[in-house]
């Protein structure tokens, strides 16, 4: 709270939404369908979290990466996920190569 002394919240200064899968998620992803080719492109998610995202575009593909700022989510969402590095959008750990779609998903 302001004014509290408390230090604001770690998910409040990173600007993190709901942690939950649901119709608003699945919704946004049928849109980007309706307007981009996932199927079998590179895709790269800047901002990507616990990997939400990352794990519904390897439904439509397998080169599929993520990049967050958070460490601390990183390494929750690595247990699961591959190709998932810390890094800011403006610094990108990758190679100048084109990408099939990239995706800021917040």
């Amino acid at each position: 709270m302001a004014g509290s002394g408390a230090p604001p919240d770690k998910a409040i200064i990173l600007g993190h939404p709901s942690y939950v899968w649901g119709y608003g998620q699945e919704r946004r992803l049928a849109l980007i369908r309706r307007y981009a080719s996932l199927e079998n492109r590179t895709i790269l998610d800047v901002g990507c979290g616990l990997g939400m995202y990352v794990r519904a575009f390897r439904r439509f593909s397998q080169d599929v990466f993520g990049v967050d700022i958070d460490a601390d989510k990183l390494i929750e969402a690595h247990q699961e996920l591959p190709n998932l590095y810390a890094a800011t959008a403006e610094s990108l750990p990758f190679p100048a190569a084109p990408l099939g779609w990239s995706c800021r998903t917040r």
